[in-house]
């Protein structure tokens, strides 16, 4: 999956080993890799805010967490 950002980037979530914390390539308006961010343990990336990216973690029980970090 991938998601555009307010700011215009992409954020395409990345595959790998299952053991491996899910990680996203962020990728700017020229199609040029900016950054890579992991997210924790069973997380993903659900949506954005003006200076924030929001994650959902879900925890052994499979309830799921709503987390928001300051936009990297």
């Amino acid at each position: 999956p991938a998601q555009f950002a307010p700011d215009g980037s992409l954020w395409v979530l990345r595959t790998g080993p299952a053991d491996a914390l899910p990680s996203y390539d962020v990728l700017d308006r020229e199609g040029r890799l900016t950054r890579r961010v992991i997210v924790p343990a069973r997380g993903r990336v659900v949506g954005f805010g003006a200076r924030s990216v929001y994650v959902s973690v879900r925890d052994d029980d499979d309830l799921q967490y709503l987390q928001r970090y300051a936009m990297p």
